[in-house]
């Protein structure tokens, strides 16, 4: 049985290390004001992501819709690290597939440079987040279109820490674990959603959009590693090269020039239904990020508008809120005459069986199976 478990945890180490060089050539999107604040989140921001993904991960491009000058971003710090930039009035959707057209035209797709494209907004930390494991479960989880989930003051929850080595995701306050057993089963989240799926049926009969809702929706989930669900936020999507060419060409009317509301209500279900994938959508519930909420952009009666309009003419589409599934990603063994045991280091519990017990080990996307 010793060798067995030998063998188990060498294949696991080397299928981690394996996903763990991945490198993701990654777009950041920023839309940005002057402001001193904007200027330091986004510089602590990028230098946080090239520690953790490496020194050429990504490049930037910077949507100035606030003051254009370049003295507190710094020359040399602009030339080393911005592709492109805009200078102008409006949002950041509308800012990215403006962008994304002027790439287009000159024969340089984003398609073909990028994996990801991230659209943060300025108020976003992700200093405490794992981004090596955010990364690895955006892959793993096979969407289009992949979001954070969100703590900190900005939706009454508490700021990420990875403590003294990084590797840990942030938490909130301690709950009570569910039984292994129960978590390793793809089911949809159960626990604290009655009143954003509520929120949500009523949201799909009306049109309107509920922040309350979706800032619960979007809490970190104990329960799961990511979820795959029919909702996004507008606030610091990844979008993959798939999702791109549907979101700026294909949804017409989805991106209004004063407002970028109503994308990601439809976003998620209309990705679905145009590539036909079932999956388009998922939250990584181990890698949540600090949303400061500066409120920068207050709502208006534009933004209530491209809304409704969205609403009218993508109402097949509108989001309900919706876990479809919950996926646990670390290590599991499943087994017959189970008697539990936890291994040191390993916050999951491991189960060994009799002698004649089939052991499987998921890692990653990847199942190991043995038999003893």
């Amino acid at each position: 049985m010793a060798s067995v478990w030998r063998a188990l945890l060498a294949a696991a180490a080397s299928l981690s290390l394996a996903g763990a060089s991945e490198s993701a050539k990654l777009l950041l999107f920023w839309p940005v004001d002057n402001s001193k604040r904007t200027v330091t989140q986004v510089k602590k921001n990028l230098e946080h992501v090239k520690k953790s993904l490496g020194a050429k991960c990504c490049d930037v491009f910077l949507a100035h819709y606030r003051g254009a000058g370049l003295e507190l971003w710094g020359h040399e710090w602009y030339r080393a690290n911005v592709v492109g930039n805009f200078s102008g009035r409006g949002y950041k959707f509308k800012f990215m597939k403006d962008a994304y057209a002027k790439a287009l035209a000159a024969e340089e797709s984003w398609e073909s440079k990028y994996e990801f494209v991230w659209g943060l907004d300025s108020d976003i930390d992700i200093t405490g987040t794992n981004l090596t494991k955010m990364f690895s479960m955006a892959r793993m989880s096979n969407a289009l279109i992949v979001g954070p989930t969100f703590v900190g003051r900005g939706v009454n929850w508490v700021r990420p820490h990875l403590g003294k080595h990084g590797k840990h995701p942030a938490k909130a306050k301690p709950k009570a674990k569910p039984h292994h057993q129960e978590r390793a089963h793809n089911h949809p989240v159960r626990s604290s959603l009655t009143q954003e799926e509520a929120a949500g049926l009523e949201l799909g009969k009306t049109g309107e959009r509920s922040e309350s809702a979706i800032w619960i929706f979007e809490r970190p989930s104990s329960s799961c590693d990511y979820r795959h669900t029919d909702f996004v936020e507008l606030t610091a999507p990844l979008l993959t090269r798939t999702a791109l060419p549907v979101v700026f060409n294909d949804c017409t009317d989805c991106i209004h020039n004063t407002s970028d509301w109503g994308l990601d209500m439809v976003w998620c279900k209309f990705l679905a239904a145009e590539v036909k994938h079932t999956s388009s959508c998922a939250l990584i519930d181990a890698a949540p990020v600090n949303h400061l909420n500066w409120r920068q952009a207050k709502v208006s009666k534009e933004f209530l508008a491209a809304n409704r309009d969205v609403f009218h003419k993508y109402r097949r589409f509108w989001s309900g809120l919706k876990t479809l599934n919950c996926i646990v990603v670390e290590p599991a063994v499943r087994v017959s005459n189970l008697q539990e045991l936890e291994l040191p280091g390993h916050r999951r519990l491991i189960r060994k069986g009799s002698k004649k017990a089939s052991l499987a080990v998921a890692v990653g996307a990847k199942t190991i199976e043995m038999t003893t």
